[in-house]
């Protein structure tokens, strides 16, 4: 999905703006519109914004509400899609991969996704589960208050992901885009399968002093294709 593409836009975006001189949330970018005219901007700079960290929100533009978007609520609607049996999770697992790789990407060659009609938002069982598995950090419920479709979806995505390309990239040694990457694939793996479960994958992801080991029962080999 042409990461290094938003990535270049967003550093120099930053630069322009004069990013670590504005105050919090003061800015904001339109990067994509969906054509049901959804729209995804990003607002910045973030609270813990410096000048070797670039941090900046994604905010989901529907209904007409503007809301925040997390890793958490991202996984919060994989999960839902997964087990209400909305989606094939092995053909998404595949596509998901796909959308993470450095490379131009046509929902439209993915029919069953393209053509996908949003259902019944995750339901708060799920989302508080969700909220006790972050602890003291803040987790946004209203961030699903839609069942999204998978335009909104893997752009809001990519947005958010590249977050972690700046901040961690890969080139350096660290796992970049391929940290959340591995927690989205978990979450599918947990809508499936017993012996993990979804308040795991949550609070691997929100860790980022240390990278979580792998879990055995996964193959894991898809994150070589990420660069």
């Amino acid at each position: 999905m042409e990461f290094k593409k938003g990535k270049n836009f967003l550093e120099n975006l930053f630069k322009e703006e004069s990013f670590y001189s504005l105050e919090n949330h003061s800015k904001e970018e339109k990067v994509y519109g969906c054509k049901n005219g959804t729209e995804i901007k990003i607002v910045y700079p973030g609270y813990k914004a410096t000048r070797s960290n670039y941090d900046y929100r994604v905010d989901i533009i529907k209904e007409p509400e503007q809301i925040p978007l997390s890793h958490a609520n991202i996984i919060a609607d994989i999960y839902n899609k997964c087990i209400n049996c909305c989606v094939d999770p092995i053909k998404f697992k595949y596509l998901l991969v796909e959308v993470f790789k450095e490379k131009s990407f046509c929902l439209k060659k993915y029919k069953e996704f393209y053509n996908y009609i949003p259902s019944a938002p995750p339901p708060e069982s799920i989302l508080n589960r969700i909220d006790n598995a972050h602890g003291s950090k803040e987790f946004k419920h209203a961030g699903n208050r839609w069942d999204l479709d998978f335009e909104e979806l893997f752009h809001s995505i990519k947005w958010i992901v590249i977050q972690e390309d700046l901040n961690y990239p890969m080139e350096e040694g660290y796992e970049g885009r391929k940290m959340p990457l591995a927690r989205y694939i978990e979450t599918i793996y947990c809508s499936q399968n017993q012996g993990h479960n979804l308040d795991e994958v949550i609070k691997r992801a929100i860790v980022h002093n240390k990278r979580p080991r792998r879990w055995r029962e996964i193959d894991y080999s898809f994150v070589n294709d990420i660069r």
